[in-house]
């Protein structure tokens, strides 16, 4: 919903090209995709796999683990409303990380701009096969920041400013811990031995 509200924003604004047009048709078949696939996951969990393939390892793992998810989840529309709220809630909040950390810089793009620059470049990111849309969220935020009115050097500053801030930050405290768990786990198998 946020990915078309960004399409609707840049549609809105005369800049929707030949080429956000084609981002657009293929985040519709991802998301459309997704969707029908979680609807026949749903209604065929069970005979998904034949019984033909269950005897080999991975196959069996699979069903074993596509008995485990709990459909009750997808029918509770609290749950799901929860979920979408905090969601949008996620994105709008990083969006407005963007566009503090382009006024912080100098950067002069209103809250709509930094809304669409940051949401495209989170659906390109997705799109492309590369972990993490290293480089490509980068690219494209920062480019669309360029085409809303940015300047360049501002643009790109802003949008590394964002990526320290909500995508290398947040990893220190996992480093630490799988530092710390893997101190423990070389200490209890030094102590085995």
């Amino acid at each position: 919903m946020v990915g078309l509200l960004a399409f609707v924003l840049l549609w809105h604004s005369g800049d929707l090209n030949a080429a956000w047009r084609a981002l657009f048709i293929a985040f519709t078949i991802v998301v459309t995709a997704l969707g029908m696939a979680l609807f026949f996951l749903s209604r065929s969990r069970d005979d998904l796999i034949p019984d033909a393939i269950q005897h080999w390892r991975p196959f069996a793992q699979l069903a074993r683990m596509l008995r485990q998810v709990r459909l009750d989840m997808l029918r509770d529309p609290r749950l799901v409303f929860e979920t979408v709220t905090l969601q949008s809630g996620i994105f709008l909040l990083d969006a407005a990380t963007l566009w503090c950390t382009g006024r912080a810089v100098g950067l002069n793009v209103d809250v709509g701009s930094s809304f669409v620059s940051f949401i495209l470049a989170s659906v390109v990111a997705t799109l492309s096969p590369i972990p993490l849309g290293l480089g490509s969220f980068e690219g494209t935020c920062t480019g669309l920041l360029h085409l809303m009115g940015g300047g360049l050097e501002a643009s790109l500053a802003a949008t590394l400013i964002l990526r320290g801030l909500t995508l290398w930050l947040p990893m220190l405290p996992g480093l630490a811990m799988i530092r710390r768990e893997a101190i423990k786990a070389t200490t209890i198998g030094s102590g085995a031995v």
